[in-house]
């Protein structure tokens, strides 16, 4: 009989969930939730303004299947080297989620340029004033650059969504002190 493993642990309010099996198996799953609906959830994940408010300083965002949906968090950086470039979307399903082809930091090369699924689902929980946000990433292949970048998103994953809980209860991220607070990490 064939066992499989899921993790789970807890990253302050993210729950997250990996199955480190065959790389054509393997997967994760990043839930948080919100004090908000699920509209209101749809609109921080699909403007530009909405995910300055806790995803990114900046933003591209074009909402059709094939546009950019692309944080850019170095602004400052050449292109290339700004972040989430070359990010696009694969479906839409306006307001319970969408399909990226979701890609990897420029250090990880080959994951970048090939990228891979992050699945983003939006349910309304108690009487649609608060929200269930879950992010699953899959379609990894094998190498490792490839496990590099699991392993990456599993730990970026929580601050990204723990950041996105902390911007309805706090208001939105300050992005130059939330920057000076990690480079003292």
């Amino acid at each position: 009989m064939n066992t499989v493993r899921i993790d789970t642990w807890t990253d302050a309010n993210v729950t997250v969930l990996a199955k480190r099996a065959s790389p054509v198996e393997r997967w994760s799953r990043f839930e948080v939730i919100v004090p908000a609906s699920q509209r209101e959830v749809w609109e921080r994940f699909t403007t530009a303004q909405g995910f300055a408010t806790f995803f990114s300083p900046q933003a591209n965002i074009e909402l059709r299947p094939g546009g950019p949906c692309e944080p850019i968090f170095f602004p400052e950086n050449p292109p290339g080297e700004r972040g989430g470039e070359g990010v696009t979307f694969r479906a839409l399903d306006e307001p319970n989620g969408y399909t990226l082809r979701w890609n990897a930091p420029p250090q990880f090369p080959e994951p970048r340029r090939i990228g891979f699924r992050a699945r983003f689902e939006f349910k309304p929980i108690v009487d649609n004033a608060t929200s269930r946000v879950c992010v699953t990433l899959d379609e990894f292949r094998e190498g490792e650059q490839w496990d590099q970048t699991y392993d990456y998103f599993l730990k970026a994953w929580p601050i990204v969504l723990n950041r996105l809980r902390r911007s309805y209860m706090d208001g939105p991220i300050d992005w130059n002190r939330e920057y000076a607070d990690a480079d003292e990490d």
